[in-house]
């Protein structure tokens, strides 16, 4: 409504209306509402896929990384057990060599005993009847 004073005195005034038909902005029209969430929606969907995508690329990587470091300590825990077996071969010769060496001394030595008591026993009981004969003579 716009007033307008006409000419002279107090109360000497005209009225107007005037209609006037002012537009949203287009920020504030519900398409444009519209569309905003939309967009907010469709970028969550595709960091989060994103996201997603990273990850798995990231745990296939692991998995070969993993696979590869399995395959080297398999090769590694063979090569060991190899070597160990060759250790173990080798301690039981020397096993079978220290007994040998250590039982054949003992075994001569038996036997050498065993040839000593016999000419002990000859000598003593030889000493035993000629110490009768001396006796009865």
């Amino acid at each position: 409504m716009i007033r307008k004073q006409n000419g002279f005195g107090r109360n000497n005034f005209t009225h107007r209306e005037i209609r006037l038909n002012v537009l949203y902005a287009f920020y504030e029209t519900w398409w444009f509402r519209l569309v905003a969430i939309l967009t907010i929606c469709v970028s969550l969907f595709l960091i989060v896929k994103y996201r997603i995508n990273s990850l798995q690329k990231q745990n296939r990587l692991q998995e070969v990384e993993i696979a590869q470091r399995t395959q080297t300590l398999q090769i590694t825990l063979e090569v060991s057990q190899d070597k160990l077996m060759g250790q173990m071969l080798m301690l039981e010769r020397l096993l079978g060599t220290i007994s040998h060496d250590i039982k054949t001394p003992l075994l001569f030595l038996a036997r050498s005993n065993k040839r000593l008591v016999k000419i002990n026993v000859r000598r003593l009981a030889c000493c035993v009847c000629f110490e009768r004969l001396l006796s009865k003579g």
